[in-house]
């Protein structure tokens, strides 16, 4: 993963699952209750406004069942 490789940056990857109740929501809802949950669980390291670790780039994929 040399391409990733930044030593001042991370990069996460999350999956819903089930998340019935997410496929019919948009990008930037599911990004935001995202930061929110990781806000509640990592609160000295994330914000749910971002003040803290900020999002660079994101990409949503839903795949309905």
């Amino acid at each position: 993963m040399q391409e990733y490789y930044n030593p001042n940056q991370s990069m996460l990857e999350l999956v819903f699952a089930p998340a019935e109740e997410w496929i019919s929501r948009s990008d930037s809802e599911i990004i935001d209750a995202t930061m929110k949950e990781l806000a509640t669980l990592f609160p000295d390291e994330i914000s749910a406004d971002q003040s803290k670790a900020k999002i660079l780039k994101y990409h949503v994929v839903k795949t309905p069942r």
